[in-house]
């Protein structure tokens, strides 16, 4: 029995150990790249130098892990002449994609720690063909309040709040949809992409007349759980109406989806869906 506990104990030693060793590693690859000043990264395929702050998602894109039916998506609507508009960019993962493809990208990002990267990877790759903009883009142009969800600013999961919703928030300025159309000229966009955490449900009424106008193709997540319970059947309302503007829907494996399947989805869970008229 002396014998099986000593055992167990240099067990437990030498699993200590590598993890001591491991996180020595781990912070040991940050301090290099972090001094080499970027992260060499491929994104959608393609080489680029990214932020060293983000080291784990930007192996995880390089692996082809991250969303890529997003890509795929991506990479069928955008060509050399295309506009591309990401609302919810934040470091910058498709922003980047997209300006290898595409004639323009704007990109629209709140979050201003998120925002700081984004620029660092617009930067590091010497992009001259994507407009950033550090903006929450909803119904109304002023300072507007985030909430910080997952513990800290800049983790793709900051969003719009209302006052006293959620312990941590922050002030950024904010725009209607119809003054950034007056300030950026976006035309009719070959493809938007919205991915706000919930502030779709906000944004997507303030886009109707627009959408019913141009009718781009648009990429769009909904959040519907990340909303308090007792809204949730409006705000799906007034965003579904919005959404039967467009003939064919498909998810994120482009397979159609009908209007009360995504409706059921949307209740249960995140997801993604392609809108074409």
């Amino acid at each position: 029995m002396r014998f099986a506990n000593n055992s167990r104990q240099r067990n437990l030693a030498t699993m200590r150990e590598g993890a001591t060793s491991g996180g020595i590693l781990k912070r040991l690859i940050r301090a290099t790249f972090r001094g080499l000043g970027y992260f060499p990264a491929r994104v959608g395929g393609v080489p680029h130098k990214v932020d060293p702050y983000h080291i784990g998602f930007w192996r995880s894109v390089s692996q082809g892990r991250w969303e890529r039916h997003t890509f795929e998506i991506l990479d069928e609507f955008l060509n050399k002449d295309s506009t591309f508009v990401d609302v919810g960019a934040w470091i910058g993962p498709l922003a980047l994609f997209a300006a290898t493809r595409s004639r323009q990208v704007f990109c629209i990002e709140p979050d201003y720690h998120a925002y700081q990267c984004l620029l660092m990877n617009l930067g590091l790759n010497g992009l001259k063909n994507v407009m950033p903009f550090n903006l929450a883009l909803g119904s109304s142009t002023g300072s507007r309040r985030m909430s910080v969800m997952g513990g800290q600013m800049g983790n793709s999961l900051t969003r719009l709040a209302e006052q006293g919703q959620g312990a941590e928030q922050f002030e950024v300025p904010g725009i209607s949809w119809s003054d950034w159309l007056d300030l950026a000229s976006p035309g009719r966009p070959s493809l938007i992409k919205i991915d706000i955490e919930g502030g779709e449900f906000e944004l997507l009424p303030a886009m109707k007349d627009y959408l019913l106008a141009e009718r781009p193709p648009l990429l769009l997540s909904l959040h519907l759980p990340f909303l308090p319970e007792e809204q949730r059947d409006g705000r799906l309302g007034g965003l579904l109406d919005v959404v039967s503007i467009y003939k064919s829907r498909f998810d994120e494996r482009r397979q159609r989806i009908g209007f009360e399947t995504l409706a059921e989805r949307a209740r249960e869970n995140v997801m993604s869906v392609l809108l074409v008229d």
